[in-house]
């Protein structure tokens, strides 16, 4: 697993971006910031992935297991989701060259 810090951090702050229009803002911006966390450290990525096996519509994780109390109140994707979508989105991104 081979990041290029400049396309995972373009990729966050788009993430970022799109969180702050959502009503669940602080929610969304935390667990943004956990997934960064995790895919820095290929360590704890590869040793949360194979506990959890995240994908982009499930997680084996506490959080998204009780995705749907009251006591949760943030209805969207754990950290681990999140950075499986981001992983997803970082491997899309290609830079071209606009001028000489």
């Amino acid at each position: 697993m081979n990041i290029e810090r400049r396309k995972l951090f373009v990729v966050y702050n788009k993430a970022i971006a799109k969180a702050r229009k959502s009503h669940d803002h602080i929610k969304i911006k935390q667990r943004l910031h956990k997934a960064l966390g995790i895919i820095q450290h290929h360590d704890y990525y590869q040793a949360e992935k194979a506990l959890y096996k995240p994908t982009y519509y499930s997680c084996g994780c506490d959080d998204w297991k009780y995705h749907n109390s009251y006591k949760r109140q943030y209805r969207g994707h754990c950290k681990h989701m999140m950075a499986e979508i981001l992983m997803e989105r970082i491997e899309a991104v290609q830079y071209k060259q606009m001028s000489f």
